[in-house]
């Protein structure tokens, strides 16, 4: 078990669902957190090209946001211990990888306002939503966004130009 965002995550559910979704039999979960970013990152051997938006998609019907796998990494091998368990603190992200992610994350947007559940992201002159929320009745996102805009619509922005 590790925790991200505050969402207590077990591997093994996002290591089940993958192999489903992918075929992958030898698989390994590890989070990580490094500054103000995080990552899900699934280690596996078998032969398999994975197509990370792909895969993206057919994970969204299956698991929430926050579970999503952020990269995929194909090993010869698993490292071994030498009693022959796996040694997973030699399971790392690639060297280099935390700046590649802060460049695609939106960790680098100035936060308008950050709730429990969401976050809105100044973009310019606009402004998006990110929801932390899954399994959420239709009727509650409407509700959900009708009280956001109205906050949103309540914040004066200065001018950039």
């Amino acid at each position: 078990m590790f925790k991200i965002g505050g969402y207590r995550i077990e591997p093994d559910e996002i290591a089940n669902v993958v192999s489903q979704v992918s075929g992958l039999s030898h698989i390994v979960v590890r989070g990580f957190v490094y500054k103000d970013l995080s990552a899900i990152i699934v280690f596996y051997t078998d032969d398999i090209e994975i197509d990370n938006v792909s895969m993206r998609e057919q994970l969204l019907n299956k698991l929430p946001e926050y579970m999503i796998p952020t990269n995929y990494i194909h090993l010869d091998s698993f490292p071994l211990l030498e009693n022959g368990k796996l040694n997973k603190l030699q399971l790392l992200p690639p060297e280099g990888s935390w700046e590649a992610l802060r460049t695609i994350s939106d960790s680098n947007f100035p936060v308008i306002e950050r709730g429990q559940d969401f976050c809105v992201y100044g973009l310019g002159n606009d402004k998006t939503v990110k929801i932390f929320r899954h399994s959420i009745p239709f009727v509650k996102i409407i509700q959900f966004f009708i009280s956001l805009s109205l906050f949103i619509m309540s914040i004066n922005f200065p001018n950039s130009g």
